[in-house]
């Protein structure tokens, strides 16, 4: 099971950095630095306030999703956010200039108050 965020575990969302040449919702997640604070409005209204702690970038053969989704390193009772996105590493496959990535970006972000 997946959690929500402010249900006090690991909430993962996962997006296009880019889709048919143009800007997907995590275009600049790759570019989040440890210490950056961001905001998740849920639709109730309520904004939850994230730190990053983490950024690191997996080639996509070799990801460890069971541990990004449910990681063992997290303390108990705390709660954070995990963004997965396409990144690095491109092929274009097509004359368009449309590809694929070879890698995934993961950013972490523990909840402040």
């Amino acid at each position: 099971e997946y959690g929500t965020p402010s249900r006090g575990s690991n909430a993962v969302f996962s997006a296009h950095e880019t889709w048919e040449l143009q800007h997907g919702p995590f275009y600049s997640m790759a570019k989040a630095q440890v210490g950056d604070e961001f905001t998740v409005e849920m639709t109730s209204g309520a904004r939850l306030r994230y730190q990053v702690i983490s950024n690191r970038r997996y080639p996509e053969q070799a990801i460890p999703m069971g541990e990004i989704i449910w990681p063992s390193t997290q303390p108990r009772g705390e709660e954070w956010v995990t963004f997965i996105t396409c990144g690095g590493r491109f092929v274009q496959t097509s004359a368009n200039g449309l590809g694929e990535y070879l890698d995934r970006d993961v950013v972490v972000a523990r909840r402040v108050t």
